[in-house]
């Protein structure tokens, strides 16, 4: 690889010392507990000298395949010369064979295959190729040779074939084989993934690196025109689906706020639902959490720039970001010119722009700069779900119109509602302190002056 990839040949030369040696030490423990036991075994059925056998059957089980038959062989004969009768030989082959079977069938594939990361038919297919290249000695080396291919395939780009043929571990990405088994629509195995990587990952690293990536995926596949509109439709109600049963049981262990009881859910739950959002063309004032019942949370109002795909999206956030703030979700649907009217009449703290490329940034232009007029005293969030290029100059661009946060997954949104709220909190202890009263600075007034809305607030209160 030479010396501009020193970092990846030093990767490749660890792994493959972790793997071999992990195999060679595994592999050590499978033959001196299979010889002990088999040692045992012919001690008890008076065969002469049984712990030299178990101890021979300790390294001629390092040969695969043909050590392990090998290894009975002569006790076998022992037996055949000193027995009186055929009892003692035949119950030599039968505890050898089912202790064989348990022991190549059930023990060395789980040892095996997770430390070397090879499948059961790779290590045969190995075994078989290198004994016809170099006999005996190319079976003795099969296993550690093939955990270097793999290794290899793994490292090397071009080499990839290797680790795809060999290589235990599944080819696709979890969220490839989420949004791959919604397109077989296969919910049952869908939910499943969706419920195992919510209990190995945890709710909001689920949502970011499956169910999210696998609204991206479809958004692109439906702009080729690879799925039809049928598809599309069904994944998304499909994802709602396991919106609201897989990560809904993991998220009722958190304990629940004042609002919790409340009712905002975006998604219908009908079996045969669509996705729709649930919101009136008018929020109404009960939608919106007061100071009183919700312990000063923050009004953070979501809306979806260009693409019902964006929807689920912010109910996804709704739900890991409830203890928090007063989430209320607007749609697609609805006019911008009655979204920004209904942002003003509310006194919006917090609102949370949700664009799914491609796509989606002229909208959110248009939207940022429109509630720049309407809503000066508004934060602007801008959650930009996808792959970013040019973050910089795309934040850049964000901070020229208005916006407040760049975010690119839903747990940082989450984090900067979080900031807000402790932000608010801070300042309103501040404001209302006898000791230092500092008078709150507009946050229009701010934009006017920097040019930006990245400002912490102990720099509002110093210029206070």
């Amino acid at each position: 690889m030479g010396d501009t990839a020193l970092t990846g040949t030093t990767r490749l030369m660890r792994d493959t010392a972790e793997r071999v040696s992990n195999y060679l030490f595994h592999l050590l423990l499978v033959n001196a507990a299979f010889g002990f036991w088999f040692a045992v075994g012919l001690y008890l059925m008076n065969v002469p000298y049984a712990p030299l056998w178990g101890f021979l059957t300790l390294f001629l089980r390092f040969i695969p395949f043909l050590g392990s038959p090998a290894s009975v062989v002569f006790p076998l004969l022992i037996s055949i010369a000193t027995s009186t009768g055929w009892s003692q030989p035949a119950g030599i082959l039968v505890f050898f064979a089912i202790s064989e079977l348990i022991t190549a069938n059930v023990i060395e594939p789980i040892l095996f295959g997770k430390s070397t990361g090879l499948t059961p038919i790779a290590l045969l297919i190995a075994a078989l190729f290198w004994a016809w290249i170099w006999g005996p000695v190319g079976l003795l080396l099969s296993t550690p040779l093939t955990v270097c291919l793999v290794v290899l395939g793994q490292h090397l780009p071009t080499l990839r074939s290797l680790k795809v043929l060999l290589a235990e571990q599944p080819v696709l990405d979890p969220k490839l084989q989420y949004y791959q088994r919604l397109l077989a629509r296969d919910t049952f195995e869908a939910d499943k993934l969706v419920a195992e990587c919510t209990k190995t990952l945890g709710v909001e690293c689920a949502m970011d690196e499956v169910l999210v990536p696998a609204l991206s995926w479809t958004r692109q596949e439906r702009e080729r025109e690879i799925i039809s509109g049928d598809e599309e439709k069904f994944i998304y109600s499909s994802m709602a689906q396991s919106l609201n049963h897989s990560i809904e049981s993991e998220l009722s262990s958190i304990p629940a706020s004042k609002d919790s009881s409340r009712s905002l859910d975006l998604i219908d739950q009908s079996p045969t639902a669509t996705v729709e959002p649930k919101i009136v063309d008018k929020v109404t004032a009960a939608d919106v959490a007061t100071p009183d019942d919700s312990k000063q949370k923050l009004n953070v109002f979501g809306y979806p720039v260009h693409h019902e795909s964006e929807e689920i999206a912010l109910g996804m956030l709704k739900k890991i970001a409830s203890d928090c703030c007063s989430l209320t979700l607007f749609s697609t649907k609805q006019l911008p010119s009655t979204v920004l009217r209904e942002l003003k009449r509310l006194n919006a703290d917090v609102v949370v722009l949700a664009v799914l490329p491609p796509g989606g940034l002229p909208q959110v232009s248009f939207m940022a700069s429109e509630l720049l007029k309407y809503c000066p005293n508004t934060q602007i969030i801008v959650a930009f779900l996808g792959m970013v290029k040019n973050y910089d100059q795309l934040l850049v661009k964000m901070r020229k119109l208005g916006v407040t946060y760049l975010t690119t997954s839903l747990s940082q949104t989450r984090q900067m509602i979080e900031a807000i709220q402790e932000e608010k909190m801070h300042h309103a202890g501040v404001t209302n302190s006898t000791e230092s009263p500092v008078t709150p600075i507009p946050t229009a007034v701010v934009r006017e002056q920097r040019g930006d809305l990245a400002f912490d607030i102990a720099e509002v209160t110093n210029v206070g």
